[in-house]
């Protein structure tokens, strides 16, 4: 978790931030350790919210522009899907506060691409599939629902995430399973357990997933 101080938003200065991502960079093996490692909070300027503050949209479209590669670090898995919420703000920055699903999408596709040729110069090809699955499971639900086959691929990226939120926090579990219900479109409430849920959940993305 990286902590933006009442300093650094007060005053607007991205330094900090910037020259921590470009020294990470300089070395790609701890660069490929800390691919989807990090997270940006504005709690101790008390902003949850992203995508609703004007304040933090600015501030994250700031850090963008310095350093198109962020989204490589910028954790995207369940139940938090930070880097949605990244793309959101982004979005939410360029139409001044009203959401539109093309911004959105134009938003999170740019931070792909600079992830993915980042992790490329990082020598981190191998994993290039992963990055693609990471940013698949942070789209919209509104979007995924339309692509079945990219439904699935959210729901396979998300899956391992649920499997081990069972051992969590009652509030993690809650907050995981949420987000899973969103993108399938069932309720758990719908089966005996959260445990049937899931064995459903991995049967519906793997047989969707294995047609041609």
């Amino acid at each position: 978790m990286l902590d933006i101080d009442r300093e650094q938003f007060g005053t607007g200065k991205i330094q900090l931030l910037v020259d921590l991502f470009r020294k990470l960079s300089q070395n790609p093996t701890a660069a490929r350790a800390k691919r989807s490692a990090f997270m940006l909070s504005f709690e101790n300027v008390g902003i949850t919210n992203l995508s609703q503050d004007a304040r933090s949209r600015q501030y994250i479209a700031k850090v963008i522009d310095a350093v198109p590669f962020v989204g490589y670090y910028l954790h995207g898995d369940a139940p938090f899907f930070h880097l949605r919420k990244i793309s959101l703000a982004l979005s939410y920055s360029e139409s001044h506060g009203t959401f539109m699903t093309d911004l959105f999408l134009e938003a999170h596709h740019r931070l792909y691409n600079d992830a993915a040729a980042h992790g490329q110069a990082l020598g981190d090809d191998s994993n290039k599939s992963l990055i693609e699955e990471v940013f698949v499971a942070n789209l919209i639900h509104e979007f995924l629902h339309q692509d079945p086959r990219l439904q699935a691929r959210a729901m396979r990226a998300m899956y391992p995430s649920l499997v081990a939120t069972l051992s969590a926090s009652p509030a993690l579990l809650k907050l995981a399973f949420a987000e899973a219900e969103r993108t399938w479109k069932r309720s758990v409430n719908e089966f005996e357990s959260r445990e049937d849920f899931l064995r459903e959940f991995e049967k519906a993305f793997k047989e969707r997933l294995a047609r041609r």
